[in-house]
Order: C-alpha cells, then sequence, then structure tokens
C-alpha cells in the first residue's frame, strides 16, 4: 500500500494490474475511492470533497472534522496566498493596496470551481490550472461585474500563479496572453466654478466642510492627506525665488500619506494663500488635525468621503463630486493658466510626470481650439472685407 505526503489519509493499491487510489479519514470511516492519480484535478476535487464531507464513523455517533483558520492544501491556490502574503513584494505595497488586493483574492478563492463542484478555487492544484478555465471565469466576471472588475481579477489570479511558479509547482504561467482592457473612464467628476461657489456660498468658514473643502481644493490633497494634516506641518522660512528675491513664506510641508509605507510618500510644498490663512484663521490650534469632527476628533478617509456626500447635497450640489474631484479640478486650473507639468507635479504631490499629462493635454486643446477658430474668424472677416470691396 502507497500513500503521498500531499494528501494525508489516501493511499492506493494495486487492482487488476492497475493503480487504484482511495480516501479513509481513520480506520473506522467509510472509504472513498479516488479517480486518476495524485495531482490531476480530477484527483485533487475527489479527495477534496471527500476531505471536506469526512466523518468518522462509529456504531453510536459521528464526528464531524473541523477546518482549521487559513489552512490550506499543499500546492494549492491557497497556499500560492499564504506564499504572496509572506512575500518580499507583496510587503511593499502600499496598505491600501494590500487591503483592496485582499479583497479581490477572498472573492476569488472562496468562488466555487463550478456550479455542481463543493470545492473553491482556495483548493485548487495550481498544476492543474488552465488557461481555457481562467478565460471562461474571467469571461464570466465581465458579464456580471463588469471589465474593471474583471481586470482586478486577473490580476490577483496572476499574482498567485506567480507564487506558484517561483516555488516550482507549475512550469509556466498558464495566464500567458490572457489580458483584459479596462474601460475608459473620465475618473472623479470636475467640480465646475458654479458648484464650487455654490458650496463657498453654502458652508461658512470655520465649518468642517469649508475647511475641507479649502485644504482639497486650493492644495489638491488626496482625502488622507485632507483628514490627517495638522498645525505642526506649518513651516515659516525665507526662500530665495527664481528671480533672486528674498521671501518669507509661511507653507505646509509634509510628506504624502500615500506610499508612506513604502517609500516614506512625496514630500509637498503648499505656500498658503491669504483666503486660505483666511479660512484657517478662526480653527482651533489645539486639536491633533487642523480637521476635525464635531467631537474634535479627526476624520477617517471613509467618513471624510461620506461627509462630503452631505455637505455637496446641502450646498445643492447634484451627487457624484467628491473629494478627489476638487484635486483634479485645481490639476485642471494649474494647466489653465499655463504652468508647467513639472509644477503642477510638484503642487499635486505626484511621483511620476507623466501624471501631469492629463491636465496639460485637456488645457492644450482648449487653447489650440480657440487659436484654430480665432484663425478662422479672422480669415473669414478678411474675405468678407474683399467681397465687400
Amino acid at each position: 500500500m502507497a500513500t503521498h505526503p500531499d494528501y494525508p489519509g489516501a493511499s492506493s493499491r494495486i487492482k487488476n494490474g492497475k493503480e487504484v487510489w482511495r480516501y479513509r479519514a481513520n480506520r473506522s470511516a467509510q472509504q472513498i475511492n479516488l479517480p486518476g492519480l495524485p495531482g490531476e484535478p480530477p484527483f485533487h476535487i475527489a479527495y477534496t470533497n471527500a476531505l471536506q464531507g469526512s466523518v468518522a464513523v462509529t456504531p453510536k455517533r459521528k464526528a464531524d472534522t473541523v477546518a482549521m483558520p487559513g489552512a490550506a492544501l499543499p500546492q494549492t491556490m491557497g497556499a500560492a496566498m499564504r506564499l504572496l502574503l509572506a512575500s518580499s513584494e507583496w510587503a511593499e505595497k502600499g496598505r491600501e493596496t494590500q487591503v483592496n488586493k485582499e479583497r479581490y483574492l477572498k472573492q476569488f478563492l472562496d468562488r466555487r470551481i463550478s456550479d455542481g463542484s463543493t470545492a473553491t478555487w482556495r483548493d485548487a492544484k495550481a498544476a492543474g490550472i488552465d488557461f481555457h478555465r481562467i478565460d471562461a471565469l474571467i469571461a464570466e466576471i465581465k458579464r456580471a461585474k463588469g471589465n474593471n472588475v474583471a481586470k482586478r481579477w486577473l490580476e490577483v489570479i496572476n499574482d498567485l500563479l506567480l507564487q506558484a511558479l517561483r516555488a516550482k509547482w507549475i512550469g509556466a504561467l498558464p495566464t500567458y496572453g490572457l489580458k483584459v482592457t479596462p474601460k475608459q473612464s473620465d475618473g472623479h467628476k470636475e467640480w465646475p466654478r458654479e458648484y464650487r461657489e455654490k458650496f463657498e456660498a453654502y458652508h461658512a468658514i470655520g465649518s468642517a466642510a469649508r475647511t475641507a473643502y479649502v485644504l482639497g481644493y486650493w492644495f489638491g490633497d488626496r482625502r488622507g492627506d485632507v483628514a490627517s494634516v495638522g498645525w505642526q506641518h506649518i513651516i515659516e522660512e525665507e526662500v530665495e525665488t527664481v528671480d533672486g528675491d528674498w521671501r518669507n513664506v509661511r507653507a505646509f510641508n509634509f510628506r504624502q500619506s500615500k506610499n508612506r509605507e513604502l517609500n516614506g510618500g512625496v514630500e509637498v510644498y503648499h505656500p498658503i494663500l491669504p483666503w486660505v490663512d483666511e479660512a484657517l484663521a478662526p480653527l482651533s490650534r489645539d486639536t491633533e488635525t487642523i480637521l476635525t469632527t464635531g467631537y474634535g476628533k479627526p476624520f477617517s478617509e471613509k467618513a471624510l468621503t461620506m461627509r462630503f456626500q452631505v455637505w455637496t447635497r446641502q450646498a445643492g450640489i447634484p451627487p457624484g463630486y467628491t473629494p478627489h474631484g476638487l484635486r483634479k479640478s485645481l490639476g485642471n486650473h494649474l494647466a489653465e493658466l499655463g504652468l508647467s507639468q513639472r509644477q503642477i507635479m510638484q503642487v499635486l504631490g505626484h511621483s511620476k510626470l507623466s501624471s501631469s499629462d492629463p491636465y496639460v493635454k485637456k488645457a492644450d486643446k482648449k487653447r489650440l481650439s480657440i487659436d484654430a477658430y480665432d484663425e478662422i474668424e479672422r480669415r473669414e472677416r478678411r474675405r468678407q472685407l474683399r467681397v465687400v470691396k
């Protein structure tokens, strides 16, 4: 009788010249036949079903098997998940990225492999996964949840398969060549001037709404920085300008929360404009953060987003205008003023120059169109003058 280290409780014997396998939880348990050989998909699925449904049989009672939290069968996608969470590349990701990926990983691993099976993708052997099965799964997700979610699923599946490849459970990535093109979107809505003016008219200086708005728009900060920036981040110093003059500058100087755990975050320097100073003047200096709740405590990022939904509704602004939309509005405003990509990059705290491209391109489109139509009008007027003469 032969056994296999990856499949406890499974054993084989020779029957009619052929090796056949069976599973038995213990000596008194019922024997369950397993098709194929260890490592093959039919064998693994049957073993998984037997393991999940196995009970110890005695003349008097049945004892249920108990799954251990975090347990994973060898060389399965669940085991690959454990390798991923322990990897250096996972540790280098920002916490927000980890949380988002963990959500999609759990959705994938907990999904049943097929409608007629109790086995989930968590228990699927990495070696048994092929291109066509994942292609069919991704097609299902596309139909049910759209291209953007399907793209996230494929990303985390590839993360797991890469761990399996490194562990030599598989010889190549079975998803090679499989891609999902996300649907193009303009992202967060830019706040038009009329909506910004309505917000300012309704929410008075000194209110949490106005403070959040000022930090979000005039500094272009992400919601995490709007929620966490404090009075200790204000500095005052003499700075030499490009024309050689020395100026006394009060500014917010801090590192952004995005990727702070990974690389310390991008450092930003926001000189305080007169109207920003006016908006901050009535606020208490005894709080941990500049923006506080009614109880004097900092906002969480999620709570701040939810409050903006209330504040915009109170000001008569349609749904869909978010804190990040204020950041986008500032980026477009800077580009329309003719500022360089590097200046926009510095104000918004981008880590790459290319991140400023959308703002500059949008502003350039407007300028080019205006110049073109100015030329059309100029030439048309000249033509009309010739006709009159």
